[in-house]
């Protein structure tokens, strides 16, 4: 499981273009939604370093069955969210390297994995990269 390890499938100096400053506060939980019963997981995923956007921390865990969840939890807010817009675990079959790419300083988060748009027979996978910027709490394509 990727938890928040910086890949090297990203230009690094895009991330200067999105600066943010890293927050230092007491750090919060709310596990509520979808996360209402992950409340150790959510606890044990704020005790990691900041890595993305001055106050998140990107984690996962197993959800059975060879299946993982990305989460990014706001460790200000306490609100956390599923980073499910790709499988960053994915097998690539076009040689680039699933991942997540963050810094802790930057809005912006590189997402390298599979467009997952129907069953997943655990064949390679063709992965794309795509850029997202933090925008009040959401993940927005970048352009």
């Amino acid at each position: 499981m990727d938890d928040g390890a910086q890949t090297s499938n990203s230009n690094s100096d895009n991330f200067s273009k999105y600066p943010v400053e890293i927050y230092s506060g007491a750090r919060i939980v709310t596990p509520i939604g979808d996360f209402k019963n992950m409340r150790t997981q959510l606890l044990n995923l704020s005790k990691n370093a900041i890595t993305f956007a001055g106050q998140y921390v990107i984690g996962g865990w197993g959800c059975g069955a060879g299946c993982s969840s990305t989460a990014l939890l706001n460790v200000q807010t306490g609100k956390a969210q599923y980073l499910d817009q790709m499988n960053t675990n994915a097998d690539c079959s076009n040689g680039l390297k699933a991942g997540i790419d963050t810094r802790a300083n930057s809005r912006l988060m590189v997402m390298t994995g599979a467009i997952m748009t129907g069953p997943d027979d655990g064949s390679p996978k063709e992965c794309i990269t795509q850029s997202y910027v933090e925008q009040n709490g959401k993940l927005i394509l970048a352009m």
